[in-house]
């Protein structure tokens, strides 16, 4: 994850977060941005991937999990296509 908890009042869209299960972390900076999220009054969407690892989206590492991947990019193409393309 790459959005830090403070810059979360400067957030214009819908933020889609992925994230894998084992991965502490990611998953421990979830919670403060989970909480800036909520104060900010954002709309979010949080997906936990069961049985993962962080990078469960890169095939260039064992961590890779082709189910997961696909599912995160579909997610990723769903809401494109309704907060971007229209």
């Amino acid at each position: 994850m790459t959005a830090r908890a403070e810059d979360v009042s400067t957030i214009s869209a819908i933020p889609s977060v992925q994230l894998a299960e084992n991965d502490p972390r990611t998953n421990a900076m979830w919670r403060a941005y989970e909480a800036a999220v909520e104060a900010a009054r954002v709309c979010c969407q949080m997906h936990q991937h069961p049985g993962t690892q962080h990078g469960l989206h890169s095939n260039s590492t064992r961590r890779y999990q082709e189910a997961s991947a696909k599912l995160a990019w579909a997610r990723a193409l769903v809401r494109s296509k309704k907060h971007l393309v229209g």
